[in-house]
């Protein structure tokens, strides 16, 4: 996203399903909705994307032009929600005892209601939670083992268990 940003182009449809990933290598696919602004204001006319991923400034109903750009920023918050909790909707992230600060911090900024509060994807990029003393991996796996939980994966057809007590 951060070289569809510098080249003033929105997305407009950040989800999982358009994420692919190979090795170390994320990439975005399905640019049909994606969008040049041209004009000084970065405003976009075309109401689109999906359903829980969607910036809430942007009705289908309302012809007003909207900051795609900001709209994208609030769509990598749900997204990042989505990835940490497993939730689509982040009701109350802010109170979540699964959320390190850092994660609060970052999902605070990214899904402000006001698209012009939100941080530009430069400033999300040099948040401390991309920082790499910071991972929130470890939050998850330490949170884990403290509980005494057992967890779960699945990957592709394989069930993977780990006990970590």
């Amino acid at each position: 996203m951060v070289v569809l940003h510098e080249r003033n182009i929105c997305y407009r449809d950040l989800k999982p399903d358009n994420i692919m990933c190979q090795g170390k290598v994320i990439k975005l696919v399905d640019f049909n909705t994606a969008k040049q602004i041209d004009n000084d204001l970065k405003r976009a006319k075309t109401h689109t994307g999906t359903k829980f991923y969607i910036d809430p400034a942007i009705s289908s109903c309302s012809l007003i032009p909207y900051d795609g750009l900001a709209a994208d920023i609030y769509s990598a918050g749900i997204l990042l929600h989505k990835m940490l909790t497993n939730q689509v909707t982040p009701l109350s992230f802010k109170d979540s005892p699964t959320l390190s600060p850092v994660c609060i911090d970052l999902l605070s900024k990214l899904l402000r209601l006001e698209p012009g509060a939100r941080p530009t994807i430069h400033a999300v990029k040099e948040h401390a939670f991309f920082s790499p003393e910071y991972s929130p991996f470890l939050d998850a796996y330490h949170l884990i083992k403290k509980q005494k939980t057992k967890l779960d994966l699945e990957l592709h057809d394989k069930k993977l268990h780990y006990d970590l007590i």
